[in-house]
């Protein structure tokens, strides 16, 4: 998200649940794609990649940053 203009999530008071999303931003047209997962880990992620390479952005070259989560790099 842009500085200063921060997404509120809505989070249930309460008993501690997690929601995982994994997402991309695309800094040219302001576009968010994001994936609802259980877990994260390296199959979500990977099949998160298949949804942003294959379906999103199947035409055009990509940059991908990213931090040294161990999802990130695992086999």
């Amino acid at each position: 998200m842009k500085r200063g203009q921060q997404k509120a999530i809505p989070a249930f008071s309460g008993k501690r649940q997690y929601l995982h999303v994994i997402g991309a931003y695309n800094w040219r047209t302001d576009q968010v794609t994001s994936l609802q997962v259980e877990r994260k880990n390296s199959d979500a992620f990977v099949a998160f990649l298949e949804e942003l390479l294959v379906k999103t952005y199947s035409t055009r070259p990509l940059i991908l940053v990213m931090d040294n989560a161990s999802y990130h790099y695992s086999a």
